[in-house]
């Protein structure tokens, strides 16, 4: 199998390439693609997914129905279904939304409501498309917790499985995918941002239980690591359980900081322009090295507001004015939480929701206050903190149970999903699909993988989890690295340094060479799924892909054998409006009259959007030539477009058949068997 060339020449006709990808703004997403690529079209073509997924378009159906062809609604090869949010739920029109591009002739249905819930369906976050063969691909964007909306979200969880389990039924093969807002596993965060139990360390430390076995019970053993590798895997082990050590022994000891600990306003200044601002930071009593009185110490850096330095530290509540402060601000969360429960239906699920158990804090924070308040952590680095973050009995994901419940759920909905980039590379270190762009954490990987594609089993092309080797191997940025550790990942999500971080000096990112713009075309060649590290100027998510069993064969037996092609609605193609528009105006000219404007399909005719519409134009009266001529260039785009897709009439079902079975004809053509 060749490692380079268009994803098209790599596959046979019983494999699907699947690609979902989080785009932040289509717009913008499309743009960088057209200016690196030349288009869409050729983008595509090159990657050559059967199947793509697209979130958070940031679209609404007046957008896609004014600039279709710019958006790639009019790709050639594909059709194309939206699901927008046009401001009936609860959040502002024009956010989220996703989109699904499918190989022309494959699709038969498209729902843009799946979810039988008016409020959910109508910000815009599920699209149901069925393929030929019985293959349904729901794609989502979840909504995430912020701003009070985990009961939305588990709403929406509660929906889905819903609808998986409705198309399981009926006998369909289940596939979702998109941005699941969710980390299944704490290997799906940076180490940084997982979720540390001291209390559990503790008791493990008090009952004399704490030991590399104990943190590191898949791991192989000291005396095999010490002659295998010089011996360095086991000084790291040793380093990392000193840590678990001292963490344990001081557990009491920040504990009782913790609920003393004091949010404070405090001033910070650019340094550049002079301009101060208002910040927040978090302090924690510390004692001098002789034990005496505690003084207050500053730990971690400024927030925004005061609620978000509370947020940023919950081993308690944190407040003003210390202990009597926590105790009060605890009860107000708990007014609070009850009164959400009442009017959004968490119920029981609340009280799962309040905190964090007992003694749990996320890493980055950890190390903050065990180094302010302990004072004799200064020689453990980042590389033994990171080696403390996989003592997997120890350390979770930091999303919230309730949520992991419903992963859970979603999973056996159907049938039995798994997650298939788990699946496929079970101990790759730092895979992530997504970074704070603000704080430009991808160029030091430190993200979370929150992008999905859940698949049965037997439809991933390999059910063998990867061995890391040959083409079964993630992207390593060009590098020699075991692709399953951290620096492979690094290298990958930076393509070995060839993205760079942003100046603070402004100007946006530095541009690559042409090259570097296309070496995430290949990364979808080397493993049954993975990721594809789409460069930081498309989005701050990369895409996810399957190779997916499919029997294109089967499919292209069925377009021939049918007499009409599938009639999708508006709602999931909103630039039919547009186009049957068009077409009503090209008849017109033509001297066509209304009664043929009704009579005509949704999707434009080629034969109708022709030369006679030419001609009609060249003979219009003034004032309509120079109204055409304003719009002139971004409607031709468009018909031009639509004219390489078109289907005839319904009228003529064995014309339509011809033109169908083409479209999928002309696919296999370019698309052989591998060898």
């Amino acid at each position: 199998m060749a490692a380079n060339g268009p994803r098209c020449e790599m596959l046979d006709e019983t494999e699907m390439l699947l690609i979902s990808w989080n785009v932040a703004s289509w717009n913008t997403a499309v743009r960088e693609i057209a200016k690196r690529h030349g288009s869409f079209d050729s983008w595509a073509r090159d990657l050559g997914p059967d199947v793509l997924c697209l979130q958070e378009t940031k679209l609404c159906d007046k957008d896609v129905n004014s600039n279709a062809s710019a958006l790639g609604a009019l790709a050639a090869g594909y059709d194309s279904f939206w699901a927008c949010n046009e401001g009936r739920g609860a959040q502002t029109k024009g956010l989220n939304g996703v989109c699904t591009f499918v190989r022309a002739g494959l699709a038969i249905r498209a729902e843009r409501h799946p979810l039988r819930d008016p409020q959910l369906d109508g910000e815009g976050r599920c699209l149901l498309v069925e393929l030929r063969g019985g293959v349904v691909v729901v794609n989502v964007y979840v909504p995430n917790s912020s701003d009070g909306r985990l009961p939305i979200k588990l709403r929406f969880l509660d929906a889905l499985a819903a609808l998986l389990a409705r198309e399981h039924a009926e006998g369909k093969r289940v596939v979702l995918v998109g941005d699941l807002n969710l980390q299944s596993r704490a290997l799906d965060a940076h180490w940084k941002l997982r979720v540390l139990d001291l209390g559990g360390l503790a008791s493990a430390a008090s009952a004399r239980a704490l030991d590399c076995a104990l943190l590191w019970p898949s791991a192989q053993p000291a005396e095999e690591l010490r002659g295998r590798d010089g011996g360095a895997r086991a000084k790291l082990d040793e380093r990392a359980l000193d840590l678990a050590r001292s963490l344990a022994a001081g557990y009491a000891e920040i504990a009782s900081a913790m609920s003393r600990a004091e949010v404070r306003e405090v001033e910070s200044q650019n340094t550049t322009t002079g301009k101060r601002f208002r910040k927040y930071k978090v302090f924690v009593p510390v004692r001098d090295a002789a034990g005496n009185a505690a003084t207050m110490r500053a730990v971690g850096g400024p927030c925004e507001s005061r609620e978000e330095a509370c947020g940023r530290y919950r081993l308690g509540s944190i407040v003003p004015g210390g202990a009597a402060g926590a105790d009060a601000g605890r009860e107000a969360a708990e007014a609070k939480l009850e009164q959400r429960e009442e009017s959004d239906g968490a119920g029981a699920d609340g009280a799962r929701l309040a905190s964090r158990r007992e003694g749990e804090m996320c890493m980055e924070r950890a190390r903050d206050v065990a180094s302010a308040v302990l004072g004799n952590l200064g020689d453990f680095g980042d590389e033994v903190w990171a080696r403390l973050g996989l003592a997997l009995g120890f350390v979770r994901s930091r999303t919230e149970q309730a949520v992991l419940d419903r992963f859970g759920l979603l999973l056996a909905a159907a049938g039995g999903l798994i997650d298939t980039f788990a699946h496929t590379h079970p101990h790759a270190l730092d895979r992530f699909t997504c970074w704070d762009q603000f704080t430009q954490k991808r160029f030091c990987n430190t993200g979370a993988r929150i992008d999905y594609i859940l698949a049965p089993v037997e439809m991933l092309v390999s059910n063998a989890p990867s061995a890391c080797g040959g083409c079964a191997q993630l992207s390593t940025g060009d590098t020699t690295f075991d692709a399953n550790s951290a620096a492979a990942a690094l290298a990958a999500a930076t393509e070995n340094g060839r993205w760079k971080a942003v100046s603070f000096a402004g100007g946006g990112f530095e541009d690559g060479d042409s090259r570097d713009y296309r070496l995430h075309l290949a990364h979808a060649h080397q493993a049954a799924a993975g990721i594809i590290y789409t460069p930081p100027q498309y989005s701050d998510h990369v895409a996810v892909f399957a190779s997916l069993r499919y029997d294109f064969a089967a499919a292209q037996a069925q377009v021939a054998s049918q007499t009409a092609p599938p009639n999708f609605g508006h709602d999931v193609q909103p630039f039919k409006a547009q186009l049957r528009q068009q077409r009503c105006i090209a008849k017109w000219l033509g001297g066509s009259t209304a009664d043929t404007c009704a009579a005509t399909p949704a999707r434009a005719d080629a034969t109708s959007a022709g030369p006679a519409s030419a001609a009609a134009n060249a003979a219009a009266p003034p004032a309509l030539a120079t109204a055409q001529a304003e719009a002139s260039a971004p409607a031709t785009a468009k018909l031009d477009v639509a004219a390489r897709k078109a289907r005839p009439p319904a009228s003529k079902p064995e014309l339509a058949g011809k033109r169908q079975r083409g479209t999928l004809d002309a696919f296999f053509a370019h698309r052989p068997r591998a060898n």
